[in-house]
């Protein structure tokens, strides 16, 4: 028994100065956001040649039933030139995330532009005589993660690690906000390409 205690002390040592001794880095929320104040995380101008807006609104909300099974409850509105989503990620790694996305249309463009709108509601949990209270609907947003604008933390993931898990996931919800805008861009490129290939004339 005591040679087993032994043993169990000299990993959790060996763990605790392998990690204490881990190298570090630095993540920066300026790499997340690009606009900050106003919590725009990126957006982008689409342009497509000889498409019209109407056309344009109906590609990207084939787009969007595509990608969301409740597009209808995503979609929060739809004007004659604009079109506005509400849907949730999971790729911050600490909470839900709502992201809005915003799509102004135009004759032969649109702009499509992701804003980071708080996280999604988290109820409490209980477990091992311990509780963790329930975090309200937009109480932080990914940028609340960074103290003084940065997250430094050591480059161990693990469980006990927060703050790796803080900037791995805030790296993870730009990459994913950043390739959702070029999947849209590139659904509509393809749709519209195969809508204007000419029909060959043939016999039948």
């Amino acid at each position: 028994m005591k040679r087993i205690s032994l043993i169990l002390l000299s990993y959790v040592f060996l763990q605790a100065t392998t990690f204490g001794q881990a190298p570090k880095d630095t993540a920066y929320v300026k790499d997340v956001y690009l606009d900050l104040e106003n919590n725009i995380v990126n957006q982008k101008v689409m342009e497509f040649d000889s498409t019209s807006v109407t056309d344009l609104m109906l590609y990207f909300e084939n787009w969007g039933g595509q990608n969301f099974r409740n597009y209808s409850e995503v979609r929060t509105s739809k004007t004659e030139n604009q079109i506005i989503l509400k849907y949730i990620t999971s790729t911050f790694g600490i909470l839900d995330m709502y992201v809005q996305m915003v799509v102004e249309f135009k004759p032969n463009r649109m702009r499509v532009k992701l804003v980071d709108e708080g996280n999604v509601f988290q109820p409490g949990t209980y477990s091992s005589g311990v509780s963790t209270p329930a975090i309200q609907s937009y109480t932080y947003k990914v940028k609340d993660y960074f103290q003084d604008g940065i997250i430094i933390y050591k480059i161990a993931p693990g469980a006990w690690n927060i703050k790796e898990k803080q900037a791995s996931g805030a790296k993870n919800y730009k990459s994913s906000c950043d390739a959702t805008l070029l999947e849209v861009e590139s659904f509509i490129r393809t749709s519209k390409e195969k809508k204007e290939v000419p029909v060959e004339k043939s016999d039948w």
